[in-house]
């Protein structure tokens, strides 16, 4: 293979490609099925370029993103302008749990014994600037 590695490995493609609001999966008792799917997809990357870097950037979907999903309207605001809105950082900041991080942290851990082998990959947090 004649590449360094993934310098950016977005989650918004991998919470796209399930269609749905994660807040929409979990109350609708599948976060589990959500949680899966992403630990999946960075398998698949991870184990494709070992041991070259694989940069995993936590999603910046911006609030009409999310509304577009299947039962996004009912967790996103409308936003005039999302492109200057509530999202990346400033998202994790106003609500710290590991949903919008998308990263699948202990819960991948535990049901992926290979997650060791990936010392080779690393996250990016979006930027916020205030």
């Amino acid at each position: 293979m004649c590449v360094d590695g993934v310098g950016l490995l977005r989650v918004e493609f991998m919470i796209a490609h399930l269609g749905e609001h994660p807040r929409s999966m979990l109350e609708s008792g599948r976060g589990e099925e959500y949680i899966r799917h992403l630990a999946h997809e960075l398998e698949r990357f991870a184990t494709a370029f070992q041991p070259r870097p694989v940069v995993y950037r936590f999603s910046d979907f911006k609030t009409n993103e999310y509304r577009n999903l299947k039962g996004g309207e009912s967790y996103e605001p409308f936003e005039e302008n999302p492109m200057i809105g509530y999202r990346g950082c400033a998202r994790y900041i106003a609500e710290p749990d590991s949903l919008w991080r998308s990263k699948p942290s202990s819960e991948f851990a535990q049901n992926t014994p290979t997650w060791a082998q990936w010392s080779h990959s690393c996250e990016l947090c979006p930027r916020w600037k205030a």
